[in-house]
């Protein structure tokens, strides 16, 4: 493979990164006393001027000390015996949150890091003209090497995510409100049992791979993850196109990477046999900006994709994990209702499930005549899974599996699962999964 290099004027980049840097949430600071860096990478200077010497860089929510003010420019003391002078413009009395900085993915980065937002930052970075794709296109082949030119602020990004970070349940969690279960089943004669608070009783004692990718499990299990850039940008093209790129791996000047766990982080699966299997995690792939994926079966929003290759011990490039000792082997071809992770060891190697079904003549989006003998051979049933985790008899999770359509091409049923969580007692929804008909 060549590598492509183009070379962007440091001064012209930088100076438009510093731009961005100034557009700012910030109320000026009007007052001497507590304050935090409202800017996401701002410059301390030697003296209250712009054209003083830049001693050191202060990121988003960095808590300073105000002890004098010259105009526009504040005096501050921070860290351990460290002073300067930052443009009042840039501070502000209290921490910025995700909330007020949702449209500002470096800000939103430094507020609570996490390996979601550094690609967030990183695809937010201005593109240099001569990396825009449509100039790419004439000069890069698929699989050259892409460099970006470095970015400072970013590459301290990288260092935080690659030393690893503990992640705040509270910001990777969000299921919005409860659901009326009798409502979504109402197409249906399958009807779930009263529930009561069990298991679950907050939104951060449980994620399900359902719902939740890596950085939501970690966050719900409590352990520490690291982002390790593992190679740079390269040009791609889907199939049945080329030879011109369609675009470039990774996020910015990350082509590929994987995360890491200080400590395994233990996702739990529960069979439908009742079984609960268990796997430490060390390593997973973490991909960006790749081709879009194929025709195939997969969740429709937030998930880990890599689960299956865990239950079934199937090879994938960066994902290194071990059977947990003591929780059963899931034989092949078993088929797993449900995956999560808990802040606490799960200890139990059973769970109760409860089963309903309802037969089908008609499925909700066929759109072609299906010969009836074809019908009784496959037999379409709705199918609701009622997961008992703990054994005191109110459901946990739940799972409602849907015959969607007959396939044209695989000549099977095409099918729609989705699961749901008992939180205190209400039903909240958790993740979805669908099959695609394809050859």
């Amino acid at each position: 493979m060549r590598a492509v290099i183009y070379h962007v004027s440091k001064i012209t980049y930088l100076g438009l990164i510093s731009l961005m840097a100034g557009q700012t949430v910030a109320q000026a600071a009007d007052q001497t006393g507590s304050h935090f860096i409202h800017g996401s990478w701002v410059n301390v200077r030697e003296a209250g001027d712009p054209s003083a010497r830049v001693i050191d860089k202060l990121v988003t929510n960095t808590p300073v000390n105000v002890v004098d003010r010259q105009g526009s420019w504040c005096q501050i003391n921070y860290g351990e015996g460290k002073n300067g002078h930052v443009s009042c413009d840039l501070l502000g009395g209290s921490a910025l949150t995700l909330a007020q900085t949702a449209t500002q993915p470096a800000r939103a980065f430094w507020v609570a890091p996490s390996p979601n937002r550094l690609v967030a930052y990183g695809q937010s970075l201005p593109i240099p003209p001569a990396f825009r794709l449509s100039e790419l296109r004439k000069r890069v082949q698929a699989g050259d090497v892409v460099r970006y030119p470095p970015i400072p602020e970013f590459d301290a990004a990288k260092k935080v995510m690659k030393d690893g970070v503990l992640l705040n349940p509270a910001h990777e969690t969000n299921r919005g409100t409860s659901i009326d279960i009798a409502q979504e089943m109402s197409a249906y004669s399958v009807r779930p049992a009263p529930i009561r608070p069990s298991l679950f009783r907050t939104h951060e004692s449980v994620a399900l791979v359902s719902e939740a990718d890596a950085d939501g499990l970690a966050a719900i299990a409590r352990k520490k993850v690291s982002l390790v850039p593992e190679g740079l940008p390269r040009g791609w093209f889907q199939n049945h196109s080329g030879p011109e790129i369609d675009g470039v791996s990774g996020f910015w000047d990350v082509g590929s990477a994987s995360l890491s766990f200080a400590q395994p982080l233990i996702i739990y699966s529960v069979a439908s046999n009742g079984l609960v299997g268990a796997k430490a995690v060390r390593k997973l792939p973490f991909a960006v900006g790749e081709p879009p994926e194929g025709c195939g079966s997969r969740y429709t929003g937030k998930s880990l994709p890599s689960m299956a290759h865990m239950v079934w011990s199937a090879p994938l490039d960066h994902l290194e994990y071990d059977p947990v000792p003591g929780y059963p082997a899931l034989e092949k071809g078993v088929d797993v209702l449900t995956s999560f992770a808990v802040p606490q060891t799960f200890q139990r190697q059973s769970a109760k499930i409860k089963t309903q079904s309802q037969a089908l003549t008609k499925l909700p989006k066929q759109e072609f005549e299906v010969n009836p003998e074809r019908i009784r051979e496959l037999g379409p049933k709705v199918i609701l899974y009622e997961v008992d985790l703990d054994g005191d008899g109110v459901t946990d999770v739940m799972l409602l599996e849907k015959p969607m359509r007959f396939g044209e091409v695989t000549l099977d049923i095409v099918r729609h699962r989705s699961w749901y969580l008992n939180i205190n007692g209400e039903w909240f929804k958790a993740g979805d999964w669908e099959d695609q008909d394809c050859t």
